[in-house]
């Protein structure tokens, strides 16, 4: 039987990398995933993207494979992310090379349709299982994808926060008559599209799934925390 130890690092720019999780036998592969989440635009702070990019260099050479991955809340902040609508970040992150990435509730400040813009532009694209046009009942984006590296197919789940109607801008979500058109799953119906998109991923191979999720472990409701959903899915 094929073993594969997954290691995460964490790096955000206001800090060091944080080895988080560990585990490894002798003779597997090792596949590292680095995160990043909450840079809003502190693009030279601590290592910042250009460090990234060489940090992820040296990985590469030490481990058999190596994710990159955002979890949110990228493209707002600073004057820069404001003067350009987030898209000097777009191309950053295309020169780090990200594998995945998902929205957080900062990514809806410039409006829908600079966001769908901003999608457009980075080369990975975005995955959200639980932003839904509740016209349609459709995603507007990929529930999930699969990077395959070191022999071994990866899903990611992304997720946000279903708060983003309220830490956003309302009138984004609503039409002319101020009816909501748009929907995070606030209404119980986040476990299903979260399920959906994991369940996708498996039959399409995947050997493990992480959720990408915009969450956070407290503040808020619990049924929309990390912990809240992971009650509430399998696989």
């Amino acid at each position: 039987m094929k073993r594969t130890a997954i290691i995460t690092a964490l790096c955000i720019f206001g800090s060091i990398f944080t080895p988080l999780t560990v585990y490894a036998e002798n003779g597997e592969k090792k596949i590292v995933i680095i995160y990043t989440n909450d840079v809003h635009w502190h693009i030279d702070k601590n290592i910042g993207y250009d460090g990234l990019k060489l940090y992820k260099r040296e990985m590469e050479k030490e481990y058999d494979g190596v994710i990159l991955v955002d979890a949110g809340d990228a493209l707002q902040g600073g004057l820069a992310g404001t003067f350009s609508k987030g898209s000097y970040i777009t191309q950053l992150m295309n020169e780090v090379g990200y594998d995945a990435a998902t929205l957080g509730n900062h990514e809806f400040d410039y409006g829908l349709d600079v966001l769908f813009e901003r999608a457009e532009e980075l080369n990975c694209g975005y995955i959200c299982s639980d932003f839904v046009d509740k016209r349609t009942g459709e995603p507007h984006f990929e529930p999930y994808c699969i990077v395959e590296t070191a022999e071994m197919k990866i899903g990611f789940v992304g997720v946000e926060t279903p708060e983003t109607l309220t830490k956003s801008v309302p009138a984004y979500f609503q039409d002319e008559n101020g009816e909501l058109i748009y929907s995070f799953g606030g209404d119980g119906s986040i476990y299903s599209m979260i399920q959906s998109g994991i369940d996708g991923a498996r039959a399409e191979g995947a050997e493990k799934v992480i959720l990408l999720a915009h969450l956070g472990e407290n503040g808020g409701l619990h049924e929309w925390s990390a912990m809240g959903i992971v009650e509430n899915t399998t696989g």
